[in-house]
């Protein structure tokens, strides 16, 4: 797995394999990403206390979910 520090998501094209199509940055490294069955979006946990929703068939943001207070993790 490697990793980029610069807080980004970046998008690529795989029928075409050249440059990323987009990128979006966030407030705090990217610690995981979940993608939807239909692989339509992408659910991105942030350092910055934040779940990002995307839309990946446009790179777009849709939502930005934050809570205040004490984070509790379950595994």
């Amino acid at each position: 797995t490697f990793f980029f520090k610069d807080k980004k998501i970046r998008f690529w094209d795989i029928r075409s394999g050249t440059e990323p199509i987009g990128d979006l940055e966030f407030g705090g490294k990217v610690t995981s990403v979940d993608v939807s069955r239909n692989g339509t979006w992408l659910l991105a946990c942030c350092r910055d206390d934040t779940l990002r929703l995307v839309d990946a068939r446009t790179c777009q943001l849709v939502r930005t979910y934050t809570t205040e207070g004490k984070i509790i993790m379950k595994s």
